[in-house]
């Protein structure tokens, strides 16, 4: 089980460069740990992509159901007061966004030693800060 940032997600239910990358990583191991807050980013991320005329109807459509599908197999952390809390004491040690923060808050709590927790992201400012808090890092 490894725990998964929503850049990472994002691949595996629209193609991007970084799908087959994705895909493979999820095809190793294909527990997924994530944050409740991540529905929240993919659906910013495919709306985004549809008002944009990025993303047809049909195309939309096909995603929502992978996305569905996908969400379903993997394991949801609260948005917590911990949580909160966690990102906050993220923010004071890395110059994190504030949803990159939260991620990254609930993986530390997800992994009383993140050595033991593979984190999975495409997001160059968080990979950094993920390895500085000791996660192996995979994607980025």
């Amino acid at each position: 089980m490894m725990f998964w940032d929503t850049s990472a997600l994002v691949p595996l239910i629209l193609d991007e460069p970084t799908s087959l990358q994705m895909r493979a990583i999820f095809a190793d191991d294909p527990e997924i740990l994530t944050s409740a807050f991540t529905t929240i980013e993919i659906a910013s991320a495919v709306w985004r992509r549809r008002h944009a005329s990025e993303l047809s109807l049909a195309a939309h459509q096909q995603t929502d159901e992978l996305f569905a599908g996908l969400s379903t197999t993997w394991t949801e952390l609260a948005v917590s007061q911990d949580a909160i809390d966690s990102a906050n004491g993220a923010m004071s040690r890395h110059a994190l966004r504030a949803g990159d923060a939260l991620q990254l808050g609930t993986a530390l709590l997800a992994a009383p030693s993140p050595r033991k927790l593979g984190f999975v992201t495409l997001d160059k400012e968080l990979a950094a800060a993920a390895r500085k808090e000791g996660f192996p890092v995979l994607g980025s």
